[in-house]
């Protein structure tokens, strides 16, 4: 970051690390635990050089960043379930929180907010239907669209954690079986140019659906 100019910054969730099973805590706890969201975002902007940060939440943050959540501050846009102008001609659109990891067929990793796809497609869904809509002013047929997710899309590489099981048929399948479909369409193809996830510790790296 010393030697090379940073734009802005995207951070894809897990600000903190929060155990999921500690979720429901006091008014004063939440505010804690916001403020400690609020200590690492500015800390990456001051990195950035004061570049612009965009972030979503992920399963480990506070519950409370699913909803009503305000503005840390000026440089900083908490992108969920939003669409957000980034350039003149590149648009930001924003989806925390995860679903259930499953592996042959059995969960194995619990997930925040979503407890199934099903709960995670009625909350995404409208967002992807706002991107592949005619065009408006929010969105041009110039404009090319980052999706941010905190899982990835279920069947890329990315969503698997292959961990100690060896192959893909033994992996932890992270991703969102919604998302994996619905990016695979070409009318949501024509309209998201690049998806940049978190989730997967061990999916790092890139892929081509």
């Amino acid at each position: 970051m010393q030697n090379q100019p940073v734009h802005c910054v995207f951070h894809s969730g897990d600000i903190v690390d929060l155990s999921m099973d500690d979720m429901n805590v006091s008014a004063d706890e939440e505010e804690s635990r916001r403020r400690q969201v609020g200590d690492v975002i500015s800390k990456l902007s001051v990195c950035a050089g004061g570049a612009p940060v965009y972030y979503i939440p992920g399963n480990h943050d506070p519950i409370s960043m699913f909803s009503g959540w305000k503005a840390l501050q000026a440089t900083t846009s908490m992108v969920h379930k939003t669409l957000c102008r980034v350039t003149p001609s590149l648009v930001l659109a924003g989806f925390g929180g995860s679903v259930p990891g499953y592996l042959n067929g059995q969960q194995v990793w619990k997930s925040v907010p979503f407890q199934s796809n099903e709960e995670m497609q009625a909350e995404l869904q409208p967002l992807l239907e706002s991107i592949c809509a005619e065009r408006g002013p929010a969105l041009t047929e110039h404009d090319s669209v980052i999706f941010i997710s905190h899982v990835g899309p279920d069947g890329s590489d990315t969503a698997l954690d292959r961990g100690d099981h060896g192959s893909p048929e033994n992996a932890v399948h992270g991703g969102s079986t919604y998302w994996g479909k619905s990016i695979s369409e070409q009318a949501v193809q024509s309209h998201i140019a690049l998806n940049i996830h978190g989730h997967t510790h061990a999916g790092f790296g890139y892929t081509t659906i």
